[in-house]
């Protein structure tokens, strides 16, 4: 399923919860939410207000203005709610949304034709790496981010696990051809081990552009590690 459509689903739900809640209807009409045809009118549009109007003693105006204060999404998914006569809902999604939810977008493997279980063995470890930093990579492009690869700055680094990580990198690239078997397969098992140490720590919503780029660049650097191994 879709991201825009889990989207879409979820504000449903928490128009019709929120419809029951304010207006102790039990059973209300099959609502709509459709995309918006002309970007002016939001993303999400809905005529809620006006199929209810007949269960609920006000006008439409007032319960669209009821229903849209009421709805809670992330603001990194919603930008604003407005209301037109004559109690249309209109939703507008933030601009970057998808790059901010790339969590949810990764999770439910969306617009992708295939998932990949949770790794039991270090090659499999190896291709689930891969396969999410390619997803990853395609939603940024899809949304027309653009990384700059001469932009790492160790001052950039926050954290420990990313240091961590990209310091490993840089070992592993610039060492690579005096590495055995052996060394080579030891490095690969911490390149795997600090990849998730520092995946679990990200929150991709939390990123301005310089951060998100330097992130990309180095899942980028150990995805072409991972691949010359693989």
């Amino acid at each position: 399923m879709r991201l825009v459509n889990i989207i879409k689903l979820e504000i449903l739900e928490q128009i019709e919860n929120n419809i029951k809640r304010i207006y102790s209807i039990d059973e209300i009409p099959k609502l709509v939410i459709k995309l918006s045809e002309n970007e002016q009118f939001g993303d999400f549009t809905t005529t809620t207000a006006l199929q209810i109007k007949s269960k609920v003693n006000k006008s439409p105006m007032v319960i669209a203005e009821e229903i849209s204060s009421s709805i809670t999404l992330t603001s990194a998914i919603l930008k604003k709610v407005e209301v037109v006569p004559p109690g249309y809902i209109n939703l507008f999604l933030q601009p970057n949304w998808k790059i901010k939810n790339l969590e949810e977008l990764i999770k439910y493997g969306v617009e992708f034709n295939s998932s990949v279980e949770i790794p039991k063995t270090s090659l499999e470890d190896i291709d689930y790496i891969i396969k999410r930093i390619d997803t990853i990579q395609m939603i940024l492009a899809r949304e027309k981010f653009i990384p700059n690869y001469n932009t790492i700055i160790w001052e950039q680094l926050y954290f420990d696990e990313e240091k961590e990580l990209f310091s490993l990198f840089v070992k592993v690239m610039f060492n690579y051809q005096n590495f055995n078997k052996k060394d080579m397969n030891v490095l690969l098992e911490e390149v795997i081990k600090k990849f998730y140490a520092y995946y679990s720590k990200l929150q991709f919503r939390k990123l301005d552009d310089i951060r998100l780029n330097l992130v990309l660049n180095i899942f980028l650097g150990i995805k072409s590690i991972l691949k010359s191994y693989n």
